[in-house]
Formats: C-alpha cells, structure tokens, sequence
C-alpha cells in the first residue's frame, strides 16, 4: 500500500506540473462570455505544444481564426472585415485590431483554398487541413511555406499565395469562372482603400517617394482627369514599369502587380 501511495504521489506530482490548465475568473468575468478568449488560448496552447518558437503574427492569425471556426469571433458591426493599406504582417503597424483582422483575413484566405478539407473526414488529406500549419515545426514564412508545399498537387510557395490574397482582399471577386475563384473569399467580406495619388500638374508633389514595408502590399489608383475650361483631360498614365520604380537600397523583392 505504502508503495502504492507513493507511485500515485509521483503520477499526480507529473500531471500537475504538464498539464495544460485555463484559470478563468468569474468575477467579473461571465464565463459564458468568455469563448472567443478561451478558443485563443486554445490555439495558443496547442501551438505552442507543436512549436513553442512559432512567430506572434501567425499565432495572432491562427487565434482569430480558431475563433471564428467555433462561432466565438466577435465580428465587425457590418460583417466587413477591413485591411488596413501598406500594413505589413509581421509588424502591425496599425494597431492590435487592424492587425488582428489582416491575419484573420490571411488565415481565412489559406483555408478557403489550401486547407479546405473536412476535418471530420476520415478520409481527409491531413495536409490539407488547417492543423497542418499549426504541426510544422518550422517558424513564420518558412512555416507557411513548407505547409502549403505539403499540399497536394500545389507548387506555389508563400510568396506566390501571398501576391493571390493581396488581389482577393482588394477585389474579392469569388467567381469560379475566374481562376477558380482564387481572387475572392466565400465566407467573409472584405476591403481595402487603396491611396489616391494626383499627379503634378495639378497637385506639383509628383512624383512621390515612399518606403515599402515588409510582406505588405500597397494599394495604388492615380487621379486620372482633370477638369478644365474645355472639358476633362486625361493627364495622368497608368501605373506600370515606366511610370512606378522601384530603387531599393536592399535585396528586397518589390512587385507590381
């Protein structure tokens, strides 16, 4: 009995000091009111069981959306999720909740068309599931990357799916007709407010100079006519290779898209 008792002691001595355990509070806290924060501690312990050095970008993006995938994600007053223009990823350079919607959005971009299989499904691809991002071991972009790798019958790298979600988010067009509806999301609505920018013979501030920030996109529209005594002139070009250059100073990768 003696050395029964003992070996029960070190078996609860264990699991008290590995399990996973949520302290919730509930006062003032309604724990009824608490899921969206309980399902991000979820994600946040699951992931870190996986991969404790994964990045907070995808770990903040993977929180929202194992809220929204348990119906917990408090959404936006118009059930439009916004992106803020020329903020990057990694960064968040906007704020915690313009941040948290740009990763959600992101998140919710790879599972309508790279993770998309039931989980349910016996007879799923496991690397076609979402927890497949959360099992690699590999950190950031190199984790996106190898997930997305690991997909059936796909060859894009991140930087490619990166360019595709830049072009859902500003047109959000799910037709399948469209390369199979890749430019859209079916789920969510989203938008984006691209800057305006006059030319200089009417303004005189062309042209204009600016840092490009990293794994951001930049939405551009040029004020195209001027109204004058005769009638509206067309004074500006179109953007493209001529009149948009790029002169980084570093080995940064810049497109126009």
């Amino acid at each position: 009995m003696k050395n029964y008792i003992i070996f029960y002691k070190l078996v609860a001595k264990y699991l008290l000091l590995n399990l996973d355990i949520f302290y919730l509070d509930s006062d003032p806290q309604d724990p009824g009111e608490a899921m969206e924060g309980l399902a991000h501690g979820l994600s946040r312990l699951i992931n870190y069981n996986y991969d404790p050095l994964e990045e907070e970008w995808i770990l903040s993006g993977l929180d929202h959306f194992a809220a929204y995938i348990t119906g917990h994600k408090t959404m936006p007053t118009d059930s439009l999720f916004t992106i803020e223009n020329d903020n990057s990823l990694q960064f968040g350079d906007f704020g915690r909740e313009k941040e948290f919607s740009q990763l959600f959005v992101l998140m919710e971009f790879l599972h309508e068309h790279y993770f998309s299989a039931d989980p349910f499904d016996e007879q799923s691809n496991i690397n076609q599931l979402m927890s497949a991002i959360v099992q690699d071991t590999l950190q950031g972009v190199a984790g996106l990357e190898s997930a997305l790798l690991s997909v059936p019958n796909n060859d894009k790298d991140f930087e490619d799916v990166f360019t595709e979600w830049a072009i859902a988010v500003h047109l959000d067009n799910e037709d399948n007709s469209w390369d199979s509806g890749i430019y859209g999301l079916t789920n969510i609505d989203v938008q984006v407010f691209p800057s305006t920018f006059p030319w200089g013979t009417t303004s005189g501030y062309a042209p204009y100079t600016g840092n490009v920030k990293n794994w951001s996109i930049e939405y551009m529209q040029t004020e195209k006519w001027i109204e004058k005594t005769s009638g509206w002139e067309n004074k500006s070009p179109d953007f493209n290779d001529s009149t948009l250059v790029f002169n980084a100073t570093d080995s940064s990768d810049v497109e126009l898209i």
